[in-house]
Parts: C-alpha cells; structure tokens; sequence
C-alpha cells in the first residue's frame, strides 16, 4: 500500500506525538508499505530510502517559535498525485493538515487521522479562550470527515464525535 502522512513535526523525539508518529512509520514500513512524508519541520537524516519526506515551505508559529506552520503549495499537490497515494494519513489537523484531507476527499482517498495534542487546552494559556469553542467545532469536523480517527481515550472520543 501507498501511504502519503503529513505531520506538522517530524523531528525524532521533538515531543511524545512525534515519537508515535515515528513509530506508525516504521509500522508502515515494516509492514511492506511506501509512505512518503511531508512536514514542515523535518530532520534530513530521516530521508533516505526507503522513506522519503519533502520539506514544505514554513514559517515559525508564533508564541510557538520551536514548532512551524507550513504551507501547501501546487508543488506539493503534483507530488501527492505523482505519488498516487493508496490512503493519506493526516497526523496535524492544522491548514496543511487541512489541504491533504481536502486533496484526499477529492481524489477519493481514504483518509486516517490521529488525536496527538489538546490544542484547545493550550489556548487559555496563550489568553486566546475566545477560541476553544470555534477550535472544537472545527477539530469536530476535521475528524469527522476522516474515515477513521484514533484517539487516546474514550473521554476524548465523544468530544470529537
């Protein structure tokens, strides 16, 4: 199987999401599938066959400068669909995260997703609680609209549902 992942960090032992990232891929790999990964913070030491990972062009998050916000670009949709993904697996709901789960909708692709981090719970912290609500519904609906979603715990579950 094919297998396209975005994650918005793929740096070996950045945090504990990225760590099972990692761990999904070597699963994947293991198992006899391709997987191509695309991320906006990556580790060049981690692209080599048979993996292969593409840089997106990004800038630092802001009050957040050690992570990045990438950018999908039409570069990045020719290489999805040179690729010719059999499943895209989406590990970071943000705009990116976004763009490949649109990309796989509209080619038909079925699309996995995993809950890694509480991204509401950071927002009162940052004195953005204005936002946890809107951020909800949309984490509502991204996971929805993925064809299968793993999430740490059953709490966390009926949220998303």
């Amino acid at each position: 199987m094919k297998i396209a992942l975005y994650a918005g960090t793929y740096i070996r032992d950045k945090d504990g999401a990225v760590r099972s990232i990692y761990q999904l891929v070597a699963s994947f790999l293991k198992n006899g599938h391709q997987v191509v990964v695309w991320s906006p913070d990556v580790s060049e030491e981690d692209n080599h066959k048979p993996l292969r990972v593409y840089r997106l062009p990004s800038v630092p998050i802001p009050l957040y400068p050690d992570y990045k916000l990438g950018f999908f670009k039409a570069e990045t949709e020719q290489q999805l669909l040179k690729f010719a993904p059999d499943l895209v697996h989406i590990s970071t709901p943000d705009i990116v995260g976004r763009k490949f789960l649109l990309f796989a909708k509209k080619q038909k692709l079925p699309v996995t997703s995993a809950y890694h981090t509480d991204f509401p719970s950071y927002l009162s912290y940052y004195r953005l609680g204005f936002a946890v609500k809107p951020v909800w519904k949309y984490l509502t609906w991204f996971y929805n609209t993925c064809d299968m979603v793993l999430a740490p715990n059953e709490s966390v579950r009926k949220k998303l549902l």
